[in-house]
């Protein structure tokens, strides 16, 4: 047999496909997604603040700094807002949030927590979560009937300022108390935007 010949058979084995069940293995492809153990998942979902952390953080989709966490886990847990909290109230959260909550997502890469700059972001088994993290986050509720309730007493103080001008007072004041409540819910409605904006927006 000629050399040429025996080269041609060799190349033609190298292209047969393999019959022994096992497949070659893909070039190219997209890398497995790693998996956390359900008990993991579990385990990280079953303190509170390590929920608010991953809603906080799925929310604004990019990374955020240690101390908003801390403010947005203070404020949740006392039930006020970012600007009534004390500090405190925001040392407490953050000691917690720094020393054990993050330390713990990230050796499972749940989140990424960059000690040194004080920076968190979603890790690569982020949403390993998602199906058992349940709904929208409840301190994005909680805001929301905080204003439900301002705008409902500035509400009942508007209609019971109207019909005293009405009843009792000479057309200019019921001007005035027109104007009074008009401004009241514009003031208010300014604070709510602002509100909403510091709560919802992402944060560097």
């Amino acid at each position: 047999m000629s050399t040429t010949h025996q080269r041609q058979n060799a190349q033609v084995q190298e292209e047969e496909p393999t019959t022994d069940g096992e497949e070659t293995p893909a070039t190219g492809g997209t890398p497995p997604v790693t998996a956390l153990p359900l008990d993991q998942v579990f385990d990280v979902l079953k303190n509170e603040r390590r929920r608010l952390v991953l809603r906080y953080l799925k929310r604004n989709d990019q990374p955020v700094s240690t101390s908003d966490l801390a403010e947005h886990v203070a404020a949740h847990e006392t039930g006020k807002s970012i600007e009534q909290i004390s500090s405190d109230e925001r040392k407490r959260a953050y000691v917690g949030l720094y020393q054990c909550h993050l330390p713990k997502m990230d050796s499972m890469d749940v989140v990424e927590f960059n000690k040194s700059r004080g920076i968190v972001r979603l890790g690569e088994n982020g949403s390993c979560v998602d199906p058992y993290l349940g709904g929208p986050d409840p301190g994005a509720d909680q805001n929301a009937d905080v204003w439900a309730r301002r705008y409902l007493g500035l509400s009942g103080v508007s209609l019971g300022l109207l019909v005293l001008t009405t009843v009792a007072a000479p057309p200019v004041a019921t001007t005035v108390g027109f104007a009074l409540v008009s401004l009241a819910f514009c003031v208010t409605s300014a604070l709510h935007c602002r509100d909403a904006a510091e709560y919802w927006l992402p944060t560097a």
